[in-house]
């Protein structure tokens, strides 16, 4: 009976132990800079994020601050701490100046709901499809991933560099405009640690849990699926091999920064129509020597065109992160719970229903 008794009781203990340290190391803290241009140079900002995850729960703090011209004279830092109880239903956003929170649920009401599906199956019925699509083509499209071979050191994780880019042209068949977009992405990526394969596995399983709440119950893998599906239908285009691409990248990014640049070309002639309209001017009076003048000035003029051009490509948006620490360390459960003494005020969702 007493070896009974020690048994068991050493049972519990290590189930307690086994539990107690499972329940440790599923606990995971991420702090990310993240640099924004903004939107064609409009809100662009700096941030610190401290992200803690645990389970279901996430505890995120982050100080934020305008570098544009005018917003960040008119605004300092701003620091802010947002929990997410994801089976709670619950988001609160904690004012730590003024000691108070506000609270808001995670999934849409259900008349928020049936109203958005409403209005897609109405949108679908009064708009004909492909009617504006049909008017542009694709002219030009590469997807390309490159391993630089460049390696360096940041935060303490030993990275190497990669390009994406991905360049689209497309023209407007009956005005003959056409846009140039360019995707770049950088990214600097080390191989996956312990930590990171913790952080993967704790954020994908928290976004699947998130994301289940909204009503968008998909699996990792067909979030993958579903992402590849509308690059590789645009990519393929180009005859692109995009899973052969993607392969090249290897590793965990621990900085990643994006740049999007556009050029739109505004003419509303073809280049046939131009070159008639320039050949009109052309003075014969002077003979072959005012035919070669003319001919010099024109392909002074092409080539000014063709160096303008380049220069056209504008930022229309652009950001940098880069992970500072990763760690796995216990965390309080204090620290998914709205602190003492902190009182409620209105979200921005309870003055909606107040409207």
């Amino acid at each position: 009976m007493q070896i009974t008794r020690k048994v068991l009781i050493f049972s519990v203990t290590v189930l307690f132990v086994i539990s107690f340290w499972s329940q440790l190391y599923a606990d995971i803290t991420v702090e990310r800079y993240i640099k924004s241009g903004g939107l064609m140079g409009m809100g662009a900002s700096t941030s610190n994020q401290k992200e803690s995850i645990q389970g279901a729960k996430k505890h995120v703090d982050s100080k934020m601050k305008f570098t544009g011209k005018f917003l960040s004279k008119m605004s300092g830092a701003k620091k802010n701490s947002t929990i997410y109880r994801v089976k709670k239903d619950l988001i609160w956003e904690l004012d730590h100046k003024k000691k108070t929170y506000t609270e808001r649920p995670i999934s849409l009401p259900e008349d928020a709901k049936s109203q958005q599906y409403s209005d897609s199956e109405g949108e679908s019925e009064e708009e004909p499809e492909g009617d504006e699509e049909s008017k542009v083509r694709i002219i030009k499209n590469e997807f390309k991933v490159k391993n630089t071979g460049e390696k360096k050191k940041i935060n303490g994780y030993s990275c190497s560099q990669h390009f994406i880019t991905w360049l689209v042209e497309t023209e407007n068949m009956e005005t003959k405009e056409r846009s140039k977009n360019l995707m770049t992405t950088e990214l600097w990526n080390t191989p996956e640690d312990e930590k990171i394969k913790k952080l993967k596995k704790e954020e994908e399983a928290f976004n699947r849990a998130y994301l289940k709440k909204l009503g968008l119950n998909m699996s990792p893998d067909e979030m993958k699926r579903f992402g590849l599906s509308i690059l590789g239908g645009i990519a393929t285009a180009s005859g692109t091999d995009l899973k052969k691409e993607l392969t090249k990248i290897k590793g965990y990014p621990i900085v990643s920064s994006v740049k999007w640049e556009s050029q739109q070309d505004n003419r509303k002639k073809d280049d046939n129509q131009e070159e008639a309209e320039e050949d009109e001017g052309m003075d014969l009076s002077k003979g072959l020597g005012g035919a070669f003048g003319f001919m010099k000035k024109k392909m002074a003029k092409k080539d000014k065109k063709k160096a303008e051009g380049k220069e056209e490509m504008k930022v229309v948006f652009d950001s940098y992160t880069e992970i500072k620490s990763i760690a796995t360390t216990s965390l309080s459960k204090d620290l998914f719970e709205v602190p003492q003494g902190y009182k409620k005020g209105k979200s921005w969702m309870d003055r909606l229903k107040k409207e």
